[in-house]
């Protein structure tokens, strides 16, 4: 005889982890079953010591927190309570804050969205960067856009970040398009920059070399007789 899910008052067949197909849709977006009545079923917490949620899987492992931690920066970090309650904002940036040893950037450890940090504040959705900056700077001028100098959206350092208009940011981000030097250090900028018949940037200097060493390999073959 067929299981049924493990949902008290479900009769359907179970199709993964002892639960039908929707209440393992429903777990799986919210992680928790706690809604629910459950038959002869007690939700493990969650594998870090001192963190109380329960776990993301139904039998063990993290909490959805912990998990996104893990999947972001490898690393479970320290058991924090779910919510900052009373904090300022700073503390909230701070909360979420991982500094990159090597570049500095402030990375945004919460939810993202296109690449940008996103916090909630007065019941707003607003980008992390331009919140850091209005924190940590001062107000940012009407109109104007908030330009990461180190190429890096997620990153919300106050040093990293410069306010500037429109214009000159979609300038800036077609400066950053493309590479600005080749494989071998050469800068790609007119004289020595040229495109070739299908569009794409070549080095004339590389060329150049690539050409010599052809013309050597060919006399190389000959004997010494081009």
């Amino acid at each position: 005889m067929q299981s049924t899910c493990l949902v008290e008052g479900c009769e359907k067949p179970q199709r993964s982890r002892r639960l039908c197909r929707a209440h393992y849709m429903e777990h799986w977006k919210n992680g928790t079953l706690a809604q629910f009545a459950v038959k002869d079923f007690v939700a493990h917490p969650c594998i870090v010591d001192g963190c109380a949620r329960p776990a993301r899987r139904l039998h063990s492992g993290p909490c959805n927190m912990h998990y996104t931690r893990l999947r972001l920066r490898g690393d479970y970090g320290d058991a924090e309570p779910e919510r900052l309650i009373g904090a300022s904002i700073v503390e909230r940036l701070e909360f979420r804050r991982s500094i990159n040893p090597t570049t500095g950037c402030w990375e945004w450890l919460g939810c993202r969205v296109d690449g940008y940090g996103t916090i909630g504040v007065s019941d707003a959705v607003l980008q992390v960067h331009r919140v850091s900056y209005e924190e940590y700077v001062g107000p940012i001028p009407e109109g104007f856009h908030i330009d990461h100098l180190c190429r890096n959206r997620a990153c919300f350092n106050p040093q990293h970040l410069e306010p500037v208009t429109q214009a000159e940011n979609n300038r800036r981000a077609g400066l950053h398009k493309y590479k600005q030097f080749c494989i071998r250090g050469h800068e790609l900028k007119d004289p020595n920059l040229y495109y070739r018949r299908n569009g794409t940037r070549a080095c004339k200097a590389c060329d150049r070399a690539r050409n010599r060493n052809r013309a050597r390999s060919v006399e190389d073959s000959r004997g010494g007789h081009v």
